[in-house]
């Protein structure tokens, strides 16, 4: 027992080490490691995973959110979906950039001055 155990304690080392960067004094853990590609596979499905778990745990019994593996998984899923939700709004936004920017100018269709509130002529109702 005591021999599987350390076995597998030295395979989730090795296996954190492939994911994680830390720090050479503490050991501590600094960030992922986003040059692995099994970390950058790791990071989506541990977000979902974090979600799933929060929300299984937590809608039957809603004082289960402040248990402490509770508050750890909120953390991750709701970076997670800050993550996702600014992927969403970047790429939006660039779609519609490009999409404007190839666009070709037409104008009868109220570019330039006319169309947006300023008036480039004389003032029609004068005296």
């Amino acid at each position: 027992m005591k021999r599987t155990k350390k076995l597998v304690s030295s395979l989730w080392t090795s296996f954190m080490d492939l994911c994680v960067t830390r720090c050479p004094k503490t050991g501590r853990v600094r960030g992922l490691r986003w040059d692995s590609s099994l970390s950058r596979l790791l990071f989506p499905l541990i977000g979902l995973a974090a979600i799933a778990w929060f929300l299984v745990r937590v809608i039957p019994k809603p004082s289960r959110a402040t248990y402490p593996c509770q508050r750890f998984a909120a953390g991750i899923g709701g970076g997670f979906l800050t993550y996702l939700i600014g992927l969403g709004v970047s790429w939006s936004l660039l779609h519609r950039l490009r999409r404007h920017m190839t666009r070709p100018l037409n104008p009868g269709r109220g570019h330039g001055l006319r169309g947006h509130g300023v008036h480039a002529g004389p003032v029609h109702g004068g005296l």
